[in-house]
């Protein structure tokens, strides 16, 4: 299916929405968690728009290609059972 330009529309309004009922006191990922949106179409849409999100986020933090966020400065075990809690919680 070809890519249609509402999709993108759709996506920044989503990203917009959640940006100013917060006065953009948030960060990429926050925005990327809350909407489902790839971290990095968030980060593109947010920069092309010349929305700025106040926070940074986290140092050491690291944002995997389908959004999960990567902290390696914690115990490999620890995050683990982060994400394990994370998905059954959500069932």
């Amino acid at each position: 299916m070809a890519n249609r330009p509402f999709y993108k529309a759709a996506r920044a309004f989503m990203i917009w929405r959640l940006g100013k009922s917060v006065d953009w006191q948030c960060t990429y990922t926050d925005i990327s968690q809350a909407t489902g949106i790839n971290y990095g179409l968030v980060q593109q849409i947010c920069k092309e728009r010349g929305w700025v999100c106040q926070f940074k986020d986290e140092f050491g933090t690291i944002q995997h290609h389908n959004g999960e966020r990567l902290n390696y400065g914690k115990d490999v075990l620890t995050f683990m059972q982060e994400r394990l809690d994370r998905r059954s919680s959500h069932v």
